[in-house]
């Protein structure tokens, strides 16, 4: 297996010290496409399989030892079999229900999309009356 050049730098690293938890999170462009579509033949697009490749090579960092204990020093837990999320995309190309659970296709890789990210935020979002105006 080759050898990536330099070091592997994700771009988050999400943890819960009192669960013992931690996820990988890349962030890649909203403009890729996210779906592939043949005849027959729907799959996902070369921008998540390239996504998937990098998220588990973070993955087999996390399996080495050596690489847990540095971590663990500096993040306050040991990290091992991370959950593996990409953002990339947008949720206006599926067309269906079936299209939208697509990650479940990727059993490795959850894959979010920026309007997912969208519609969480503003489900979460909370209005405090009496105070800062449109939180």
């Amino acid at each position: 297996m080759a050898r990536p050049e330099g070091p592997l730098i994700p771009d988050f690293i999400l943890t819960d010290r009192e669960l013992q938890q931690a996820a990988i999170l890349d962030l890649k462009l909203p403009k890729p496409k996210v779906i592939r579509r043949q005849r027959n033949r729907d799959r996902f697009a070369d921008a998540v399989m390239e996504a998937r490749t990098q998220l588990l090579r973070y993955r087999d960092w996390f399996r080495e030892e050596s690489n847990r204990v540095a971590l663990a020093e500096r993040v306050g837990m040991e990290i091992y079999e991370p959950h593996l999320i990409a953002i990339i995309g947008r949720a206006s190309e599926f067309q269906d229900e079936f299209d939208a659970s697509a990650s479940g296709r990727q059993p490795d890789i959850e894959v979010v999309t920026y309007d997912d990210i969208v519609t969480y935020a503003r489900r979460r979002r909370v209005v405090i009356e009496g105070g800062a105006e449109g939180l």
